[in-house]
C-alpha cells in the first residue's frame, strides 16, 4: 500500500507568500478605485478590466500550485516521470475556478463600499480607513484558500490518474471548525466526495465549508 501524504507544509508556505505577493498590486488598484468611485458617486461596480487582471493572477497562481502539487503525487505513487497524469487535464477546472473566485471577491467588495454609498453619514474618515484595510488583508485570506485548493484538486487529479483507491480528509490545523474535525480520517473512494459533500478541502462549496480551510488528503493506493 501506497499512502500520500500532500499536506506539503513547505510547498504550501512557498505558494502562499508567492500567491499573495502576486495578488496584493491588483486589490491594491480594486481598493483604489472603489474608493475613487465612492469619493466621486460613480457607479459602485469592479470595472471589468480589474476583474480580468484578478482572474488572471488566480489562474497562474492556482496553475502553478497545482502542477507542483500534481507532479509530487504522481511521483509518490509511483508514476515515473509523472507520465500518466497531464497537467493540461486541470486546465477547464482551473480557469472555472479563476473566474468564479475573481468574480465571487470582487462583488463582495464592491458590496462593502456600496454600503458607504448608501449611508454617507456612516462613511467616516476612519471608517474608510478600517474598510481599505479590511479589503486589503483578503490577499493572504485569498491566497490561502487558493493554495487548499489547488493543492487538493492536483491530488485527485493525480489520484486518479494513476488508479487510487481511496483518499483520506487530514486536518492540519490545530484549531479546525467542527465539521471538520469530524471528518478527520474520514476515507472515501477517490471519485465520490466526503460526508460534507466536497471531493476534496478547497473544493467549491458553501463559504462555511471551504474559507480559510488548511485541509488536505492523504492518497491512498493499493490495501487501504
Amino acid at each position: 500500500m501506497v499512502r500520500v501524504d500532500t499536506h506539503y507544509p513547505l510547498l504550501r508556505a512557498r505558494r502562499e507568500r508567492d500567491a499573495t505577493a502576486a495578488l496584493v498590486p491588483v486589490v491594491d488598484a480594486i481598493t483604489d478605485d472603489l474608493a475613487a468611485r465612492l469619493s466621486t458617486g460613480a457607479r459602485i461596480t469592479v470595472p471589468a478590466a480589474l476583474r480580468r487582471d484578478l482572474r488572471d493572477v488566480i489562474h497562474a497562481e492556482l496553475t502553478t500550485t497545482a502542477d507542483e502539487a500534481g507532479q509530487r503525487v504522481a511521483l509518490a505513487l509511483g508514476d515515473e516521470r509523472a507520465r500518466k497524469w497531464d497537467p493540461e487535464v486541470m486546465q477547464p477546472w482551473l480557469r472555472k475556478t479563476a473566474a468564479s473566485i475573481a468574480d465571487g471577491e470582487t462583488e463582495y467588495w464592491a458590496r462593502l463600499v456600496r454600503y458607504f454609498a448608501e449611508n454617507p453619514d456612516e462613511a467616516t474618515d476612519a471608517a474608510m480607513d478600517a474598510l481599505v484595510v479590511r479589503i486589503s488583508k483578503q490577499a493572504p485570506a485569498l491566497a490561502g484558500d487558493m493554495v487548499t485548493a489547488s493543492i487538493s484538486f492536483a491530488a485527485q487529479d493525480a489520484g486518479e490518474a494513476n488508479d487510487a483507491e481511496f483518499k483520506v480528509w487530514r486536518v492540519n490545523s490545530t484549531n479546525p471548525r467542527e465539521s471538520h474535525a469530524a471528518l478527520s480520517g474520514e476515507t472515501v473512494p477517490m471519485r465520490e466526495s466526503f460526508s460534507n459533500g466536497l471531493r476534496q478541502p478547497g473544493a467549491r462549496g458553501p463559504a462555511e465549508e471551504t474559507a480559510n480551510c488548511r485541509c488536505s488528503i492523504d492518497i491512498v493506493k493499493g490495501d487501504s
